[in-house]
């Protein structure tokens, strides 16, 4: 729900109205039509809408923890920490190893640009854009 926080003006009650609920209307549509498409480089692009990285010969589809990794990267502009991986993507199970975190890592950077994700020993991971 959306909230009018304005004032209206009091020669034309209605105009105001009208004129925030445009706004909204507008502020609504761009929500849901807004692609999330980042540029990893020249050719390569992560899809986040379609769960997928394209790069110029082929398409690699990503899973629901794939897309998530990727998304803390793209926005996160330090390094992403083995412990933001763990409370984020295994939502802080005990049992997660730093040997798992790894694991995935190494399989999701078959499905990126060749040297874009970033390794930072015993820190984390950022990508190089």
């Amino acid at each position: 729900m959306t909230y009018v926080i304005k004032t209206i003006d009091e020669l034309n009650p209605a105009g105001s109205i009208q004129s925030n609920y445009k706004k909204i209307k507008q502020n609504e549509l761009n929500n849901l039509t807004n692609n999330k498409i980042y540029k990893l480089n020249s050719s390569w692009i992560f899809d986040e809408n379609n769960a997928v990285v394209i790069s110029p010969s082929k398409r690699f589809y990503l899973t629901q923890k794939e897309i998530l990794f990727l998304k803390m990267l793209v926005k996160n502009e330090s390094i992403t920490t083995y412990q933001e991986m763990m409370d984020i993507l295994w939502q802080g199970k005990d049992e997660v190893s730093l040997n798992a975190v790894r694991s995935f890592t190494k399989d999701i950077k078959k499905k990126l640009p060749p040297k874009i994700l970033r390794n930072f020993q015993d820190v984390g991971y950022k990508l190089d854009l």
